[in-house]
């Protein structure tokens, strides 16, 4: 019998809504082949990290395995371009990975394995035919958030009421198609895409490298099949960091640009988006994987498809500015919650490494941070969360304490009466008037400190936590309320259990905030055993090709992964 671990329940609704859940995840169920389902020991006991279970359980072949653990993305392309493997060896060793992952994490919301095998038929008879790909990605499957809009697949905002199935495809994946890409899965996010974890009505998303702990969100899914390898390349969407909280949590590269970056269409209205945009970015094993498919992508002019998105030439790696010095600011701390032991070992890590590599290294202070983290509960609450609620009721479905908790938040940092009220457009400018003013300072105040190309910072105040105990992913939106590019750039740290860390001299500390005591006392409840730790890098808005090339500098100096 197909089931999927789980590790807390998430809240129930009555028996209409349930009787509608349990039919979308039985539809799930039965397109699994009897042959991927794992032993029930392995979902009723299973080890903390589950990361290797994909390949010990015996349900894979040997070449399935290798094709899923030992081939990158550029890896993965050329061996089909040269026709070592097939592309049906490629998205079959690929599907039947990601539902071993589901198993395990609950990543997937669909899967859509004979249709992909049956488009990888087709690509694989055009090679043969003609001798030549259709494009730089031809067979390669790539996965795919639920929220971004594939042509007859699964869509949805994160509630029952909104799921459908999408009768065209986003932009970016019109593009992704055409060079070639199989589309096989959708990937799980949070209720109202709106996270720093993954709860939907479907279930909970799950850390591959420790059950115990959440995967990020709202991306997810997305992280932890990557996490588990069940997707050799991923796309997800970030307002607040849902990009780059997964990524992070589980070890990845995860890159959100500034606006108009990549191809982002809109999903339907959504309010907040009228202040901070909500910004498609990817998630990959690999800084060389990612440089390609963003030059694959930016190649093909999507600014012809999405008038949001910019028609700036894509030279990623290959940029030059820095080759004569690189100037990094360190930001150890924003100033409001003090990064945890292992976010903190892996910033002084980092700047050591940086100084003994002769980078131009100096400290960064971040500008006024309350202020940008009251900015941005402000902008995204400019319909009082009418739209999220209206989900809720429309689908007669219960709240997530989660989700409940982060507007709780919010309002304490705005106002109680900001609930349930739509603004004029008066008060949306004036915000919007407010954010631009904050935006201009903040440049100033980074100019004033030498200008640095880069900012390396700490991903979150907390290292991968149990599901929905930390409220505050300022460490994130920061860099939304700015639209500065900010990647996610995995380290070799691991947490260790709490006993590693010097303890004693954090006693006496007085708290920053309700959210620093929050997260100091997040860090001595839990053990965050094997969580990967990673870092941010920023730099200034649209200068994506000279974040990219300076974390490849960043990446060789410290010889990351």
């Amino acid at each position: 019998m197909f089931k999927t671990v789980e590790k807390k329940a998430i809240p129930q609704g009555d028996k209409q809504f349930e009787a509608k859940r349990q039919a979308i995840l039985k539809d799930v169920a039965v397109k699994v082949p009897v042959e991927l389902i794992l032993p029930s020991e392995l979902i009723v006991n299973p080890p903390l990290d589950v990361t290797g279970i994909p390949r010990d359980c015996g349900l894979l072949t040997s070449e399935e395995i290798d094709i899923t653990e030992n081939y990158g993305l550029v890896d993965l392309v050329q061996a089909i371009a040269s026709k070592r493997l097939t592309s049906v060896a490629v998205v079959s060793a690929f599907c039947k990975r990601a539902i071993i992952a589901h198993q395990l994490t609950f990543c997937l919301t669909d899967f859509y394995m004979q249709e992909a095998l049956q488009r990888a038929r087709e690509l694989d008879d055009h090679l043969e035919r003609t001798g030549q790909t259709i494009g730089p990605l031809h067979g390669i499957p790539i996965s795919i958030k639920e929220t971004i809009k594939v042509e007859r697949q699964i869509w949805s905002l994160g509630f029952m009421a909104t799921r459908t199935i999408a009768k065209e495809d986003a932009p970016l994946v019109s593009i992704l198609r055409n060079m070639g890409a199989v589309f096989y899965v959708k990937t799980h996010q949070p209720a109202a895409v709106f996270s720093p974890e993954g709860t939907s009505f479907l279930g909970r998303t799950l850390n591959p490298y420790n059950i115990n702990l959440s995967s990020g969100g709202s991306s997810s899914g997305e992280a932890a099949l990557l996490a588990m390898r069940g997707s050799p390349f991923g796309f997800g969407t970030d307002i607040g960091g849902s990009i780059r909280i997964p990524a992070s949590f589980c070890g990845l590269y995860g890159l959100k640009g500034s606006s108009g970056f990549l191809p982002m269409s809109p999903a339907g209205p959504s309010p907040a988006n009228l202040s901070i945009h909500n910004i498609v970015g990817a998630l990959s094993y690999s800084l060389r994987d990612l440089d390609y498919m963003l030059y694959h992508v930016l190649a093909q002019k999507p600014h012809l498809l999405d008038p949001a998105c910019l028609p700036i030439p894509y030279t990623g790696l290959g940029t030059t500015k820095h080759k004569s010095g690189l100037k990094v600011g360190i930001l150890k701390s924003y100033g409001l919650i003090r990064p945890q032991p292992p976010s903190l070992q892996a910033m002084e890590w980092a700047e050591a490494q940086a100084r003994s590599r002769g980078f131009l290294v100096t400290d960064f202070k971040f500008y006024q941070p309350a202020r940008a983290h009251k900015l941005f509960h402000e902008l995204f609450m400019h319909d009082g969360m009418k739209l999220a609620n209206a989900a809720f009721e429309a689908g007669n479905e219960p709240h997530y304490p989660v989700f409940d908790d982060l507007i709780s938040h919010a309002l304490d940092l705005v106002d109680e009466s900001a609930l349930d009220t739509e603004e004029t457009a008066i008060a949306i400018a004036t915000k919007r008037y407010r954010r631009d003013v904050y935006r201009e300072e903040f440049l100033a105040d980074w100019m004033a400190q030498g200008n640095p190309d880069i900012v390396i910072c700490p991903m979150s105040a907390a290292s991968p936590h149990d599901t929905g105990n930390l409220h505050n992913a300022s460490h994130t939106h920061f860099w939304n309320v700015l639209d500065y590019p900010a990647m996610v750039v995995p380290t070799h740290i691991r947490a260790g259990p709490r006993t590693d860390y010097p303890q004693d001299q954090d006693e006496d500390l007085q708290p920053l905030s309700g959210d620093d005591e929050a997260a100091t006392d997040l860090w001595r409840m839990h053990d965050y055993s094997g969580a990967p730790i990673s870092l941010q890098v920023v730099a200034k808005r649209h200068m994506e090709n000279e974040l990219l090339a300076a974390v490849g500098m960043i990446q060789q100096a410290l010889q990351l992964p």
